[in-house]
């Protein structure tokens, strides 16, 4: 399976590009129906800068500059999990793919003795961060992925971070076979460090987890091998 191991992985920041761009152009649109969205944003404008809302108006659609400026922020699409989907339904290896609701039925969380539950069966443990994907591998093996990409460190970031490596660590309790884990982190946050600190908490007997960048799942989804 040499071919998994040499794979490029999305090009985050040019596919995010793209998003800002296409956004930007619907801008013209969402002024002339006056959507919800962006008329909240030239109400701040408003507020901040003294203009009518009929000036602010008037200047998106004759300035596509200005009105970029009110374009929807890709963040707030979930564009890495979207692109990471994309990426990963692309391989043999990775089979049944789904990409897991984060919230009410559907959402999966991993618990405090490495099982897979919904939330409506947690009693009294607070749940993990909701897992994102799930499929199987060509072997059989049931593969549950969450996955992060951070630009930079702080706050928020960090608690990213420790949310991937309490997945780990709580996953080290797991007794049933035939499941892996993967703690899929992107971006330039994830340091070789960092991903050591991750790698750490990974267990090497089955059931199996990982720490990886996103263009190593499919050579290992490739040779994963059921029990």
């Amino acid at each position: 399976m040499a071919e998994f191991d040499q794979i490029d992985p999305p090009d985050w920041d040019a596919i995010e590009q793209r998003m800002w761009r296409a956004n930007a152009r619907e801008v013209s649109e969402e002024a002339e129906s006056r959507s919800e969205r962006l008329m909240k944003r030239v109400e701040l404008f408003v507020w901040r800068f003294g203009f009518t809302v009929e000036q602010v108006l008037n200047q998106i659609e004759s300035d596509p500059m200005f009105a970029a400026w009110f374009a929807k922020e890709p963040r707030r699409q979930s564009p890495h999990e979207q692109i990471a989907a994309d990426y990963l339904t692309g391989f043999e290896s990775i089979l049944n793919f789904v990409r897991l609701k984060q919230t009410g039925q559907g959402a999966l969380y991993l618990n405090r003795d490495g099982e897979i539950l919904a939330r409506k069966d947690f009693q009294g443990d607070r749940p993990s961060k909701a897992l994102d994907f799930e499929w199987r591998s060509p072997s059989g093996v049931r593969c549950l992925a969450s996955h992060k990409y951070t630009k930079e460190g702080g706050g928020n970031q960090d608690s990213q971070f420790r949310e991937q490596r309490t997945l780990l660590s709580n996953f080290q309790s797991r007794s049933t076979n035939n499941t892996a884990l993967f703690v899929i982190c992107d971006g330039p946050y994830y340091t070789e460090e960092r991903m050591g600190t991750l790698k750490m908490q990974c267990r090497t007997v089955a059931p199996l987890s990982f720490a990886v960048h996103i263009e190593e799942v499919p050579g290992i989804a490739a040779r994963l091998e059921s029990a």
